[in-house]
Formats: C-alpha cells, sequence, structure tokens
C-alpha cells in the first residue's frame, strides 16, 4: 500500500539564490530540523487510538548538504486510510459493503458492532497539515 506522499521542490532561481548566500552544511542542518519540526507535528496531529499510528510516523535522510533529502512517512498498515479517508469520504466515494460476508464487523473501543454498511471515515491528513504548517519555515530556518 503507498504512504501519502508529498513533494516540496525549491525553483531554480530561488536555489541559486540561497545557494549564493548559504553554506551546504547550513542548508542540511535547516532541512534536518523543519523534517524533525514536521514529524513531531504530524505525531501530534495523528489519530490517538492505541499509539501505534503516532510510533511509525518516522523520518529519514539521504544525500547531504545542498543535496539532502528527506522523507516523513507512517508506516501503520491503516496510515493511508486515516489521512485520505475511507468509504463516502474517500477516494472512492462510495459506502463499505461486505463482500464475502451479510455484515460488517467493525471494532470499536467499546467492542464489536456489525453493520450492513457504512459511510467510512473522514480523511485526518495529519501529515499534509504538519508539513503546510511547517515547510513554509524551511527558507528562514537555512538563513538563520
Amino acid at each position: 500500500m503507498a504512504n501519502p506522499k508529498i513533494d516540496f521542490k525549491l525553483d531554480d532561481a530561488e536555489f541559486r539564490k540561497l545557494a549564493s548566500q548559504v553554506m551546504p552544511e547550513k542548508a542540511e542542518k535547516g532541512l534536518r530540523r523543519t523534517a524533525g519540526q514536521i514529524e513531531r507535528a504530524a505525531a501530534k496531529r495523528a489519530p490517538v487510538e492505541t499509539k501505534n499510528l503516532v510510533n511509525t510516523i518516522t523520518k529519514s535522510f539521504s544525500g547531504s548538504g545542498y543535496h539532502v533529502e528527506a522523507e516523513i512517512k507512517a508506516t501503520a498498515t491503516y496510515a493511508l486510510f486515516v489521512h485520505e479517508g475511507t468509504g463516502l469520504f474517500g477516494p472512492k466515494a462510495q459506502k463499505i459493503t461486505p463482500v464475502n460476508a451479510r455484515a460488517l464487523k467493525i471494532m470499536t473501543p467499546n467492542g464489536v458492532i456489525y453493520r450492513k454498511s457504512s459511510k467510512g471515515q473522514k480523511p485526518q491528513p495529519f501529515l499534509k497539515d504538519a508539513f503546510e504548517m511547517e515547510a513554509p519555515k524551511l527558507i528562514p530556518r537555512i538563513l538563520e
């Protein structure tokens, strides 16, 4: 299953301007700091029922200097469903119905319930929201 992915790239003109003002080590430090802030913000925004989803939010880096890349992801098997929504609120925009049974078995904090269909759950884009909040701070952090 694919994880939600959001790419952030600087345009060439903006990058050239930054590169003329900042050493590669400082650019990398700013990106690493911003990625850490995105990771923390995503963990705060993720729904917490068992802490499993929050515990799977991680960051990793590749490259260095001007060529460093950061990846922040949630690896819980259901992360994409939480992030993008399901049923009427998800990409297919239709009720969830059983395929091989007469009813859906739904686990809740209060026990099991059975339903003939479900509207699904609304999206909770914790990664996207964290990114949109923290990414604009990248350039000011690099220039500190």
